[in-house]
């Protein structure tokens, strides 16, 4: 697979690569190294190479009134548009991977490599988002707004990149730097599980008291313009990380989180900023406590949605239970009850279905489908397919195109 170009790309490929790329900025995730792993079995091995500094860049059309108010039909033929574009042109950008915003389909996100002084990962963006510009006026006959982030030292702390290029989008201080050009070091993956577990184990006042002290150190000489700002909005970015966990992100609450980071990227003052994150830190604890209070099958959906996103980097039972801080005796019982099969027969099903999508695409390789269905090997990926299918993948694969070869056989006819 890796001598085809981008725009050579299978589609199911590509939706597994802007899949990973969303969870990396938008949700938890497993360590650097499994991270690095998934990105090499994705075919983004320039993301995942030593010493390379990712950089995020955020690309949004500007929409008029009327278009933005009509019907969403189309507004969603112009997104098409729009999306199409982008990916056409990084097929000529080598390492700058776009990638949607579910929030919003006038938005898109870019993930590019960069060099260890990050000027050319910087350079190459700005030419790519003034090809996709001209593309986008000319085409479309609308303007686009456009915010590159800083580079991240290392793919871990992407999100970090992601919240730099929101600011920068909106005409804050992207460049969230200090006097000595070092990337401020707001978040790191450390500082994320510790606010997480804070505000899904109920205590609020914690998470804001921890925040405030970040906040302190921002208000410090020598930080850049706009830290504060660049902190409560990581703050937000959390916190949606942590709805979407819970299985709240549906409907109006994801919508109404998206226009809270446009308020505080936007450049709301700093005291009504601060005062919008304590807000959805309250709301957001409580209702994460209904869900874990049980009652209902919430919980259980929560649980079984993200160990289906996650199924393929982080399977292990003890690694669901410490995310949801549950008990593994817990963790199993609500699976075996709610969900009706084993937790790792769950994780199995969930892998086979993808490795039957993957052997029915011809450019997958055997032990790239293991590679992107969790397994170590080709070996132990047909190990597991047969005990489980009854038949090796190269029989299914088999199958498969003989079964397509009679359909378009029958077609001709």
């Amino acid at each position: 697979m890796n001598e085809m170009t981008e725009k050579d790309i299978p589609q199911l490929l590509r939706q597994l690569r802007e899949q990973f790329l969303l969870q990396l900025i938008s949700e938890e995730w497993p360590g650097t190294e499994v991270a690095k792993e998934r990105l090499r079995a994705l075919r983004l091995e320039p993301l995942a190479a030593e010493g390379v500094k990712p950089v995020c860049a955020t690309a949004e059309l500007q929409l008029p009134p009327a278009v933005a108010a009509g019907a969403s039909e189309r507004r969603e033929m112009i997104a098409r548009v729009f999306h199409s574009l982008a990916r056409e042109i990084a097929a000529r950008h080598a390492g700058i991977y776009p990638f949607r915003d579910p929030n919003g389909s006038e938005r898109l996100h870019l993930a590019a490599r960069s060099g260890s002084g990050g000027a050319a990962g910087a350079a190459a963006l700005r030419l790519y988002l003034a090809e996709l510009t001209r593309a986008v006026e000319e085409t479309l006959r609308l303007r686009l707004r456009t915010g590159i982030g800083t580079e991240t030292k290392g793919v871990k702390r992407l999100r970090n990149s992601y919240a730099a290029a929101l600011l920068a989008l909106h005409g804050g201080t992207g460049a969230a730097q200090n006097e000595s050009g070092d990337t401020l070091p707001a978040f790191s993956r450390e500082t994320q599980q510790s606010l997480a577990r804070r505000i899904e184990t109920g205590e609020a006042e914690a998470f804001m008291q921890e925040l405030e002290t970040r906040l302190g150190i921002a208000g410090e000489a020598g930080q850049p313009p706009g830290a504060a700002a660049y902190i409560l909005l990581r703050a937000l970015l959390l916190l949606h990380a942590s709805a979407c966990k819970y299985g709240l992100c549906g409907g109006g609450l994801q919508r109404r989180l998206w226009d809270a980071q446009r308020e505080v990227a936007a450049g709301t003052p700093y005291a009504a900023a601060r005062l919008l994150v304590a807000d959805w830190v309250g709301c957001l604890a409580r209702e994460i406590a209904a869900i874990r209070r049980g009652g209902d099958r919430r919980l259980a959906e929560a649980v079984r949605a993200y160990a289906q996103r996650h199924f393929a980097s982080d399977p292990a039972l003890s690694s669901l239970a410490w995310s949801f801080a549950m008990a593994e005796d817990d963790l199993h019982k609500l699976f075996k009850q709610d969900i009706g099969l084993p937790f790792q027969g769950y994780v199995t099903k969930q892998r086979m279905a993808l490795a039957e999508q993957l052997l029915e695409e011809d450019s997958f390789k055997l032990n790239e489908i293991a590679a992107l269905t969790g397994y170590k090997n080709s070996d132990e990926l047909t190990a597991a397919f047969k005990k489980f299918s009854g038949i090796s993948p190269k029989d299914y694969r088999e199958r498969h195109s003989r079964k397509q070869a009679r359909l378009q056989a029958e077609l001709s006819i």
